[in-house]
Parts: structure tokens; C-alpha cells; sequence
């Protein structure tokens, strides 16, 4: 349970850099494309990525297996099953299901980031990466948040040979307490 609390409080800073390193220009305007919408509109359903997730809390590791797949696609919606799977002990646990919706479009008034502080966003070049045993040239965007002494940063890989395009994240908060880095890689991935 400690995990899972842990992981929750995490989930929040992700999302929320997460969002600010995928198109947060974007959400400013009203009813714009959603860029999860965008990153999965040109794959067919039965297409595949899973990814390691590997979460260090301060003295606590946790590793996740976390497998999107595509179950339907229209011009007006995605659907996708998440799947996570927590190891304990090297072990897998059963995995947890649940269905996803993004909608091609949403409102640019999104509540939950109208009160984050203001990111420092970099789009990076291209950089070679290995995702899942092959060679990948990877779009890089980096971004920083800092609010008095505490930062946060999220390092992130795309290329659109990818379901959803991620093909690798870093993200961490160093201070002061407590120091989260996460790491969020493909090991495999299907296009359909």
C-alpha cells in the first residue's frame, strides 16, 4: 500500500510535467486537438507499447510493467486498455486493467494545469536511442519546474514509429524531500 500511495503522489508531478512537456501551448486555446488523441490517431487498433517503469523514492524502488494496447479508433475518440503489473521481489503481480478514452478534441480551459507554476520548456534535437533491441532517432523535449526550493524535471523521448510515440521518459523532483527519479522505458512495442 505504501507503494501505492507513493506512486499516486508521484502520478500527480508526472501528469502534470507530462502535460507540459507534450504541447502545453496547446491547451491554452479553447477546444484544441488533444496531443494523446494525436499521438495515437494513425495506429490501428491492436497496436501495442510496454514500457519498464522504474521509480526511485528516496530509499524505496518500485518496478511497474505498464502495457497500452489500442482498442478503437474514430475521429472522434481513442480507446486503449492499460495495463500495469507491479513486481514484488522480482515477481510479477497480477495485472490491473483499465479502459482509456481521449477525445480528438478538448477544451483548452483544462482545470488541472491552471494552477501549475510556469515550465521552463526546451525542444530538443534528435538523439539515437535503443528502444525495445532496435536503433531509434529520438525527438527530445525537456522541461523544469521550480517553485522556491523544489524542482522537477521531465527528459522526454518520441518517435512516431511508436504507439503514442513515448519511447522513453526521465523525471525526478531533487528537493529538498523527498527525491523521486522515474524512469519509463519501451521493451516492446506493436504497430499495427
Amino acid at each position: 500500500m505504501k507503494g501505492e500511495t507513493m506512486k499516486n503522489t508521484l502520478m500527480i508531478v508526472v501528469l502534470t510535467l507530462a502535460l507540459l512537456a507534450t504541447g502545453s501551448a496547446s491547451w491554452a486555446e479553447n477546444n484544441v486537438e488533444n496531443p494523446a488523441f494525436a499521438r495515437w490517431k494513425t495506429f490501428q487498433p491492436g497496436a501495442m507499447v510496454r514500457y519498464q517503469e522504474v521509480l526511485h523514492w528516496d530509499e524505496t524502488l518500485i518496478e511497474t510493467q505498464i502495457t497500452f494496447t489500442l482498442l478503437e479508433r474514430n475521429d472522434d475518440k481513442v480507446v486503449l486498455e492499460k495495463a500495469t503489473a507491479e513486481f514484488e521481489r522480482g515477481v510479477a503481480q497480477p495485472a490491473r486493467t483499465e479502459r482509456i478514452e481521449y477525445l480528438a478534441r478538448v477544451s483548452g480551459g483544462d482545470p488541472m494545469v491552471a494552477n501549475v507554476p510556469e515550465a521552463e520548456i526546451v525542444q530538443g534535437g534528435l538523439e539515437e536511442l535503443e528502444i525495445a533491441g532496435r536503433k531509434m532517432k529520438c525527438r527530445v523535449e525537456e522541461s523544469w519546474i521550480r517553485q522556491g526550493k523544489d524542482s522537477a524535471y521531465t527528459r522526454s523521448f518520441f518517435n512516431k514509429a511508436i504507439p503514442g510515440w513515448l519511447a522513453k521518459q526521465v523525471e525526478g523532483m531533487d528537493s529538498p524531500r523527498p527525491v523521486i527519479h522515474r524512469t519509463l522505458q519501451v521493451v516492446d512495442f506493436r504497430s499495427q
